[in-house]
């Protein structure tokens, strides 16, 4: 009986593979040293391939950043990113005159529809202590009736994200940050308003769990149409439908049927994604993702014209000054401002999860109210798994409904023009270990690729 409540299990690799509706995972977990004047690491960069270090035997990467680690501007169509600070700091501007600061269990929902450009840079913001940073960033596909959505993007803060928290038969804990979705009566904030999760019937979850050492919970059940994966990214090893589930593995999940959790000797940490699937079939090249060639030729030529709207900001890695706290300026001209969510120095062997003490529903609001400051507790996850992304490795994807018909990887250099009509291939670096195969099951295997950001 459970295990055919089981449908999959995988050990994680280079990126994290999802189920529609959505689109892939990644995490990110990088040790960053104290920062210098210009928010880079006062560290050497000796030894590193400037543009695209994502050397994953180090203990830190600057990604495409030169002087500042992060992503620099690049373009997006057809989709949203869902990006999750679980510690660190996240600078954001795009080719709307948008922009923000967000870290520190802050979630950035970004729709990016008919096409933006974006840029998203890791400001080390401590002087005289490490800058640790840790986040997932999720990829949600868009229906062919929102592809051209008008790009958007919505703040979802640490102190108004609730979490729910349940006690099982033992007094053990059990929290579930809940990003998007409904656990009981605990309810996520409404996502961007074009969003497939915004529309109740999709059942779209995205949850952050955490579970005390020989915790027991149950996953409620959700509609038979449902596609469900559990990530397992922390601990030492879970059963999950009574199957023994090793640290840094993920599984799917049958989700018409509830599911038991048993948690081994330490306390566990993992991300639960759910949705209705679209049901369309997906073409992406990099950073557009439509339902036809003839689209992702067209959102080529689009970027090509108009840049999406252009650069107004004076540096490809723009980031913002120090001394801003939390805030997020939207492209009509609205903003908000946030205090500092303060993160607390704990040794590693008793540091008990990236939420500490997290207080009830009821205490939340309160602090709300007072615009108290949110006492949070950084974790160090003990694997850091990169994303595939802009300029270093790229993937193309093929999709008919319910399957996926062909993923090609490849590698660029990081000066190639990937909006030139026919970007050509050549000799990259090294795919690291875990990186998924190549894999064909039929159809179009013939597009050319484009990076993945």
């Amino acid at each position: 009986m459970y295990n055919k409540l089981i449908a999959n299990i995988k050990p994680l690799g280079f990126t994290w593979e999802t189920r529609d509706p959505f689109l892939f995972c990644v995490h990110h977990l990088d040790h960053y040293p104290a920062g210098n004047a210009q928010l880079g690491p006062a560290a050497s960069l000796a030894g590193r391939n400037l543009g695209q270090d994502f050397n994953t035997n180090q203990n830190w990467r600057m990604y495409h950043g030169e002087t500042i680690p992060g992503f620099p501007a690049h373009p997006h169509r057809g989709f949203e990113t869902v990006t999750v600070v679980l510690n660190g700091f996240v600078d954001h501007s795009d080719s709307h005159g948008a922009s923000g600061r967000y870290g520190n269990g802050d979630v950035q929902w970004m729709t990016a529809g008919a096409g933006l450009q974006h840029a998203e840079m890791f400001p080390l913001l401590n002087q005289d202590a490490p800058n640790p940073l840790e986040l997932f960033q999720i990829w949600l596909n868009l229906p062919q009736a929102r592809k051209f959505a008008r790009p958007h993007y919505k703040m979802l803060w640490a102190e108004d994200i609730p979490v729910y928290v349940e006690k099982d038969a033992r007094g053990k804990s059990i929290e579930a940050t809940v990003i998007a979705g409904q656990i009981g009566e605990v309810a996520a904030p409404a996502p961007a308003p074009d969003s497939w999760a915004n529309d109740v019937k999709n059942e779209v979850g995205i949850w952050l769990l955490k579970l005390e050492a020989g915790a027991r919970w149950t996953i409620p059940a959700a509609s038979l149409e449902v596609d469900r994966a559990l990530y397992f990214y922390r601990g030492s090893s879970i059963d999950v439908a009574g199957m023994r589930i090793p640290h840094y593995h993920s599984v799917e999940l049958l989700a018409d049927q509830p599911v038991i959790l048993e948690n081994a000797d330490q306390d566990a940490f993992l991300l639960l994604l759910q949705g209705r699937p679209v049901n369309e079939p997906v073409v992406q090249h990099g950073p557009f993702v439509m339902n036809t060639t003839t689209e992702i030729q067209q959102a080529f030529a689009d970027y090509r014209r108009t840049r999406f709207g252009g650069w107004p900001w004076p540096r490809d890695d723009n980031v913002h000054p120090r001394k801003l706290k939390r805030f997020a300026k939207y492209a009509d001209g609205s903003e908000q401002r946030q205090n500092w969510v303060s993160s607390t120095s704990v040794a590693p062997a008793t540091r008990p999860g990236w939420r500490n003490a997290w207080p009830s529903n009821s205490a939340r609001a309160a602090m709300r109210r007072r615009r108290s400051r949110v006492k949070m507790c950084p974790s160090r996850r003990s694997t850091w798994q990169p994303g595939t992304c802009w300029g270093l490795r790229f993937r193309c994807i093929v999709r008919s409904p319910r399957r996926c018909s062909v993923t090609i990887w490849s590698s660029f250099p990081r000066r190639i023009n990937p909006c030139s009509p026919s970007p050509r291939p050549v000799i990259g670096p090294a795919i690291p270990p875990g990186t998924p195969p190549n894999r064909s099951r039929g159809g179009d295997t013939g597009s050319s690729c484009a990076p993945t950001c």
